[in-house]
C-alpha cells in the first residue's frame, strides 16, 4: 500500500500601520500563530524587497529584493498582446555569497533589519552626489540613503531590548554604552565586508 502524505499551506495578506516599523496592525494574537512571516516593502523606483521577520524553529535569512519584469504570453482572440509580470531577483549574487560563506552574524542581521525598518517608515533619502565616484556595484538602482547617526540610534534600542533580561541575569553587566558602540561597529563592518551595505561619510545603503 502505498502512503501518500499531503501538507497544506495557508497564506493570508495583511497589512501595517501609518508606521510601518511598528509591524502590522491588529490583534497581537495573529503573528503568535504564524511559522513564517514575510514583509513585501515597496522600495520605488520598479524594486520590491521581501524580508523575513518571522520563522519558527528556524533561522531568519537574508531579505530578498526584485523588481517586476513584464512578459508577453500570448494573443486574445481580438490580436492583442496578453503579458503576466515575472519575479526578477536583484542582488542575488552578494546574498547567494553571503550565505555560502555561513550564517550571518545576528548583530549583523539586526542592523540589517533596522536598516529595512527605517526605509520602509520613509527614512530614506536619495544617495548624495559625492558619494558617485563609488563603483556602479556598489550602488543598487533605486537604493536609497540612511543617515548613520539615525541607523545607529535605532539599532541601539533593538539592541537594548535584544539584550535587556539577558544583562538581568549577569551579576556584573558591561558598560551598554560601550557594548553597544561596539556592537553597531562591528554589525556595519560585517555587513559592508559581505558587500551587503555600503557607506559614504554619515550615510549608509543596501546594495
Amino acid at each position: 500500500m502505498e502512503l501518500v502524505s499531503s501538507v497544506y499551506v495557508v497564506i493570508l495578506i495583511h497589512h501595517c500601520g501609518k508606521d510601518a516599523a511598528r509591524g502590522a496592525r491588529g490583534w497581537s494574537g495573529l503573528r503568535a500563530a504564524t511559522d513564517t512571516e514575510l514583509e513585501v516593502t515597496d522600495m520605488h523606483d520598479g524594486y520590491f524587497q521581501v524580508r523575513p521577520t518571522k520563522q519558527r524553529d528556524y533561522t531568519i535569512g537574508l531579505p530578498l529584493r526584485y523588481r517586476l519584469k513584464v512578459v508577453e504570453i500570448d494573443e486574445d482572440e481580438d490580436g492583442e498582446v496578453v503579458t503576466t509580470c515575472v519575479v526578477e531577483p536583484t542582488g542575488a549574487g552578494e546574498i547567494a555569497t553571503t550565505m555560502r560563506r555561513g550564517r550571518v552574524d545576528e548583530r549583523a542581521s539586526m542592523l540589517r533589519s533596522c536598516m529595512d525598518s527605517l526605509l520602509a517608515a520613509d527614512k530614506g533619502r536619495p544617495i548624495p552626489p559625492d558619494t558617485h565616484e563609488l563603483s556602479e556595484s556598489e550602488i543598487l538602482p533605486g537604493s536609497l540613503a540612511l543617515s548613520v547617526p539615525e541607523v545607529r540610534s535605532f539599532f541601539c534600542e533593538r539592541f537594548d531590548e535584544a539584550e535587556g533580561e539577558r544583562d538581568s541575569l549577569r551579576d556584573t553587566p558591561k558598560d551598554p554604552t560601550a557594548k553597544k558602540r561596539q556592537s553597531f561597529r562591528r554589525a556595519k563592518l560585517t555587513l559592508i565586508k559581505d558587500e551587503i551595505i555600503s557607506t559614504c561619510g554619515d550615510w549608509m545603503w543596501i546594495r
